[in-house]
């Protein structure tokens, strides 16, 4: 199973209020950027800075602002969510996406609620979806599937947030003999590196 947490595409004015995750950040269109900040990806790794003055999640808001401005005027909507790639048929996901949300709560209750305030983490601020991918045929390939998942994800992305591109579309993501393959690369690639690292120590 992989879960990761992705960004829709294209921004669409009729669903801007679920890019917000509290009241506060209904002013993010008032914030303007340049032509070259716009195009600068310097924006998009800007680090939280810290005031004196700052009370609890100050610091954190501005920079949530600033940052969803940045995205909304890029074109992308910035509202995250989660992504269930599961290899294993007949299982039920809901209840792990609830698991998920349940466990990045209580991450930030834990590790950054004193500092930065309050933040949910339900349904309504982090959206989930479980697409219909190529599953395994039998319970030994679940590491093969987690990784050619993932190497999906970034060689063939996700082009639409629909049920039915989920459903259907993804079905077809990949043919099973991809990871039949896969499974012999890997095999492959451990003996030349080990051959490699014999090779190095004869040398010394």
């Amino acid at each position: 199973m992989a879960g990761m947490v992705s960004y829709t595409a294209l921004y669409r004015e009729e669903v801007y209020h679920l890019c917000q995750l509290t009241e506060k950040f209904t002013d993010v269109d008032r914030i303007h950027f340049s032509g070259d900040d716009l195009n600068s990806l310097d924006i998009g790794e800007e680090v939280i800075q810290r005031l004196p003055t700052d009370t609890p999640g100050e610091a954190f808001d501005r920079w949530r602002r600033r940052r969803l401005a940045w995205l909304r005027q890029r074109g992308v909507n910035a509202m995250p969510c989660v992504l269930l790639f599961d290899s294993l048929p007949c299982q039920s996901r809901v209840g792990n996406l609830h698991v998920i949300r349940n466990y990045l709560q209580a991450e930030w209750n834990t590790r950054r609620s004193a500092q930065d305030g309050v933040l949910r983490f339900d349904k309504d601020t982090i959206r989930g979806f479980s697409p219909r991918v190529p599953v395994q045929s039998n319970l030994v390939d679940c590491g093969i599937y987690l990784l050619h998942y993932v190497e999906m994800f970034f060689k063939k992305p996700v082009q639409s947030y629909t049920k039915d591109y989920f459903q259907h579309e993804m079905a077809g993501w990949f043919p099973e003999a991809t990871v039949s393959k896969k499974r012999a690369q890997i095999h492959d690639l451990l003996v030349n590196l080990r051959e490699r690292n014999l090779r190095e120590k004869a040398k010394n």
